[in-house]
């Protein structure tokens, strides 16, 4: 199997460049060797998706191999980790599996601070299993052959597993909690069974829920394909509440041809943005077959809000361009970001970086570069 690995270590990186900001602020903000975390990287990933292969409460000898390897792994850079039941109903939408217990596996890096605050970065290490269409969310069809995981999502656990490493060998001021989640795929996504909502109707009700500061989601960061601009659903698009802006196309796979409007509202990124959200980064090529006023929407929203928010428009890029270098306006993008989490405080300074002072974070609601 071929992996892109270039984006598991940029988000790497970054995630750790954000916790020297964020939480100690005296650090050195430096950076972890890229030859050897590149290849940690790309052991985790073929051991899941290779050596194990599909991983799911279907294939219960695969799904503990793989908490197994997870624990083994977190265990030996010096974390305790903890094991959260994620039961599964007795309900006949879970086939053969339901009334059956998987498990989060939780470990913390605690943090120097007296009063701590908590962010929470996490990754699932399910697979999806068989189903009689790729794209189906059930009923499960164990006896068909799932998904490896290369991507979706050994690559999330492998970044989970590398920013563990990199935050064990240095102090922290406040409080890192590392989640590994069961249950993330169909049939048990958006269901009381998925691992993350266990996981956070758990800290909800924790009586230090006010002390978490953040979520990082490390998910499907590997993904290599040879077509060009290859489309790829999301389970929220900005601007699916409106037919007039959306994509027809992937407006009508996700929400279907009559959605309610509860539906339009819940899938409609610009409807769930309250107070609360994390500072927000746009970027939309004009010659987009998406409309850009969907990414007008999300950063009115934002505004509306007072959430901080950057709209970055560029005339030419197309569709699906990432981080490569294209010879295209977008090109600049992967720039125009760094500098931006810089601004909002999340990225030390090259000066801080050295030793210098820190750089404040950035008090402006928000940017916009046309």
């Amino acid at each position: 199997m071929t992996f892109r690995l270039g984006l598991l270590i940029v988000v790497v990186c970054i995630a750790l460049s954000s916790c020297s900001k964020l939480f100690s602020p005296r650090g050195s903000g430096e950076i972890p060797d890229t030859d050897q975390t590149e290849t940690l990287l790309k052991a985790h990933v073929f051991h899941l998706a290779d050596t194990i292969g599909e991983r799911n409460v279907y294939h219960p000898g695969s799904m503990e191999r793989s908490a197994r390897y997870i624990e083994q792994k977190l265990e030996g850079m010096g974390y305790a980790v903890t094991r959260q039941a994620v039961h599964i109903p007795p309900s006949g939408e879970f086939g053969a599996v339901k009334d059956w217990t998987a498990y989060n596996l939780i470990a913390i890096k605690k943090g120097t601070s007296p009063q701590p605050k908590m962010l929470i970065v996490g990754a699932h290490y399910d697979t999806k299993v068989g189903m009689d269409n790729w794209h189906d969310h059930g009923p499960a069809r164990p006896s068909r052959t799932g998904t490896p995981g290369a991507n979706d999502n050994a690559s999330g656990v492998a970044a989970l597993l590398e920013t563990a490493r990199a935050l064990a060998a240095t102090s922290t001021l406040h409080d890192v909690c590392l989640v590994a989640y069961a249950n993330e795929e169909p049939p048990f996504y958006q269901t009381p069974a998925m691992g993350s909502a266990v996981h956070a109707k758990s800290v909800s009700h924790h009586s230090g829920r006010e002390k978490i500061i953040g979520m990082i989601a490390l998910e499907t960061l590997g993904c290599y394909s040879p077509r060009v601009n290859k489309k790829r659903q999301s389970a929220v698009v900005a601007g699916l509440a409106g037919p007039h802006t959306t994509h027809g196309g992937t407006r009508n796979k996700i929400l279907g041809a009559h959605p309610s409007p509860a539906l339009e509202e819940m899938c409609s990124a610009e409807r769930q943005v309250t107070e609360q959200a994390p500072p927000v980064f746009l970027v939309h090529a004009l010659d987009d077959g998406v409309s850009c006023a969907n990414s007008r929407l999300m950063e009115q929203a934002c505004r509306e809000k007072g959430v901080p928010a950057s709209l970055n428009f560029y005339p030419t890029g197309g569709h699906g361009y990432g981080m490569e270098k294209r010879g295209h306006p977008t090109d600049q993008w992967p720039e125009a970001a760094e500098q931006w989490l810089r601004e909002q405080g999340f990225l030390s300074s090259p000066s801080s970086a050295r030793g210098g002072a820190p750089s404040g974070a950035g008090t402006s609601s928000g940017t916009r570069r046309e």
